[in-house]
């Protein structure tokens, strides 16, 4: 029996077959495309699944006896992770906020031309081309964050950007384990007293600390396992690298200290104190041994002998005023003292054994009559003494007698007085404080704009004036100007901030150049060079009185200070207080009062050699106070551009990756709808 078959069931089937094959292919597509999305995803944004970071690992700055720094990796640097095998870091940049008393400079020739910067790149860390300077008594601060430019194996550049870090700052004065920084020692005069003050500088990177011995006398033996602070020094003020030490000393206890050497006589006594400091500690190696590094440091303070009344008399018939007048020393060698006497209800007496009684012998030369008014006679009175010696002390408590004779009556009289050394024409109850600043200019025309940067055979011209008076709202008083006290000027080696030491002595170390060019309110013409090579001069400054009196000026050679290479010079300036007569004109080199002194610094460059290409400018010297980073020109060191940010995290995509990523998933996601469409018509 054969068998037949239905056509249209073939037919059928074979269309079943077909729909199924095609059904089959469009699964197997479909697939494959899921496969390729998941690949494609992977490599196109794999950050997304690393999420690359960036840590600050260095931010530790120390300084050993400078305020200036090289930075290099090992002071500043960060580490990028989480990058896979294809990414590689472009670039780190640092940026640098919340800034205090400090700068950084950028440099491409060894810190000959420079410019202030806020952010700089590895990069320029790597070349030493990046510089940290401390503009304000070691104290800096300031937070840096970096940012790190990445790229992967397609091109896509990514940034992440590390946690702010706050910069560590440590400090010494000491140049080395074994070379210490000289004790700086100031003094201030009040008038019957002196303050004094020691700063030590602690050995605080290289234990064992140094301990410390300070006094009038020189240092115990060596060793001893405390500070031995002597004299009446109390500690003031104890910071991580010094400690400050001071004693008020009365002119009598200096007088009569016989460890004081006394050049003067009688009327004026110079008395030369000598401070004796000195480091001691414990050197390390195979065999402890006992370091010492003493120091001295030598004042000559001059004291006048001013008689002063203590007694007023005042009697039923009689009233007796004294007034002090003169002291000085005859050409006899002998001290006398001249004073008026005011003698009231005695006009009709006889005075006769005059006498003076107290510490040292006086004879009485007889009063001479100066002065007979209705209500009083006056008189003047000269007290001699013996021949004077070296540094005798004739301060003390004396009594002038006499009697007076009216008719059958006779009496005695006595009135005390004082005669005392004191530091002449201090003023402390009157104290006037005030700040000034110095500029430097290119001529003696003070009106032009000032100038920080000079070549060979031009003057410096400095003017130094007041710009705040604190303790009045008009200015300085009409009968005080300010003149210059101690000024010194240093040159360094390299450019750098004003020196640790504000340029009171030469240090080999880091400067080329120094002197001290005024000395207790007068030219120091003990230094030749100041005469003959500075060729320093003042310079007339006109305008009104009160700018003549707020304001003074000079010039200085500069030539002299060539060594062949570009420095930075300083000048420290100390201001006081000068008595004026508006009058005369006149300006009498008087301290006025201890209080009323000003310092200010100022920095000029001396050019010797100009770069021939160079695209940095020549550096320009800080400002009259210290440098402050607000009023620097931040310059942003040109590296590669870093793409904005698309988000709050710490890594982006660039926009062109992006772009790309979007452009690549659009068509695959046509290709998955096309092939939906097909398998729903199949099926």
């Amino acid at each position: 029996m054969s068998k037949h078959y239905d056509p249209s069931l073939l037919n059928g089937t074979s269309e079943l077959l077909q729909r199924s094959s095609s059904a089959s292919t469009s699964l197997l597509l479909l697939f494959i495309f899921i496969i390729l999305s998941i690949l494609n995803t992977s490599v196109l944004c794999q950050t997304t699944a690393t999420n690359p970071t960036i840590i600050i690992t260095n931010n530790k700055f120390t300084l050993r006896a400078t305020n200036s720094l090289i930075i290099t990796p090992q002071i500043l640097s960060a580490q990028v992770g989480n990058l896979t095998a294809t990414s590689t870091v472009r670039s780190i940049t640092y940026y640098v906020s919340d800034v205090l008393n400090s700068i950084f400079e950028y440099s491409t020739n060894n810190f000959v031309n420079i410019v202030t910067v806020s952010n700089f790149t590895q990069d320029a860390i790597n070349k030493q081309q990046i510089r940290f300077i401390s503009t304000g008594s070691f104290s800096p601060q300031c937070i840096i964050t970096a940012v790190a430019l990445i790229a992967d194996g397609s091109g896509r550049v990514f940034t992440t950007t590390s946690q702010p870090s706050v910069s560590t700052f440590s400090f010494t004065a000491w140049t080395s384990s074994s070379t210490a920084p000289k004790p700086l020692v100031s003094y201030q005069k009040y008038g019957t007293y002196m303050l004094i003050q020691v700063t030590m500088w602690k050995r605080n990177f290289d234990p064992p600390a140094a301990v410390f011995s300070i006094g009038f006398s020189e240092a115990a033996s060596c060793p001893i396992p405390i500070n031995t602070i002597r004299d009446g020094f109390q500690l003031i003020e104890d910071g991580a690298y010094y400690a400050k030490y001071q004693v008020n000393r009365t002119v009598q206890d200096i007088i009569n200290d016989p460890r004081v050497s006394k050049n003067s006589r009688g009327a004026v006594i110079d008395a030369i104190l000598t401070v004796h400091t000195t480091y001691i500690f414990m050197q390390q190696g195979t065999t402890q041994t006992c370091t010492q590094l003493p120091f001295t440091d030598q004042y000559t303070l001059q004291v006048d002998l001013r008689p002063t009344q203590i007694e007023y008399v005042s009697k039923t018939n009689a009233e007796i005023t004294l007034y002090p007048n003169q002291i000085f020393v005859d050409d006899n060698n002998r001290l006398q003292v001249k004073i008026n006497l005011r003698l009231a209800g005695l006009d009709q007496a006889k005075l006769y054994n005059w006498a003076i009684s107290g510490p040292k012998a006086f004879s009485v030369v007889y009063p001479i009559v100066v002065d007979v008014r209705s209500d009083a006679n006056y008189f003047r009175l000269t007290f001699m003494s013996n021949p004077l010696t070296v540094g005798e002390n004739y301060s003390g408590n004396y009594k002038l007698s006499f009697e007076a004779q009216n008719g059958a009556l006779s009496q005695v009289y006595e009135i005390e007085f004082q005669l005392q050394y004191t530091i002449p024409d201090t003023d402390p109850v009157n104290t006037i404080t005030f700040d000034t600043q110095a500029d430097t200019f290119n001529g003696n025309d003070f009106t032009k704009s000032p100038v920080t940067e000079f070549r060979i055979g031009q003057l410096v011209y400095t003017r130094v004036k007041v710009v705040n008076v604190v303790s009045s709202t008009t200015g300085l008083p009409t009968n005080r100007r300010i003149a210059p006290y101690n000024m010194y000027l240093c040159c360094t080696l390299k450019i750098q901030g004003v020196p640790d030491n504000q340029c009171r002595y030469f240090d080999k170390t880091s400067m080329t150049y120094q002197a001290q060019i005024y000395t207790n309110g007068t030219i120091n013409f003990n230094n030749t060079d100041v005469i003959n090579k500075l060729k320093i001069s003042n310079v007339l400054i006109g305008g009104s009185d009160d700018d003549k009196r707020s304001q003074y000026a000079f010039s200085i050679d500069i030539d002299s200070l060539r060594t062949g290479k570009n420095k930075r010079c300083f000048f420290v300036i100390e201001t006081f207080l000068t008595t004026y007569s508006q009058n005369k004109r006149q300006t009498t080199n008087t301290i006025i009062s201890d209080g009323s002194f000003s310092t200010t610094y100022k920095a000029f460059d001396f050019v010797e050699q100009l770069p021939t290409t160079s695209r940095s400018p020549v550096p320009k010297a800080s400002s009259g106070k210290k440098p402050t980073p607000s009023s620097s020109k931040k310059v942003q060191i040109p590296s590669t551009p870093i793409p904005s940010k698309k988000n709050a995290d710490n890594w982006s995509c660039s926009d062109s990756s992006a772009h790309q990523l979007f452009n690549k998933n659009f068509v695959w996601a046509l290709l998955l709808c096309i092939n939906v469409v097909i398998l729903v018509i199949l099926l």
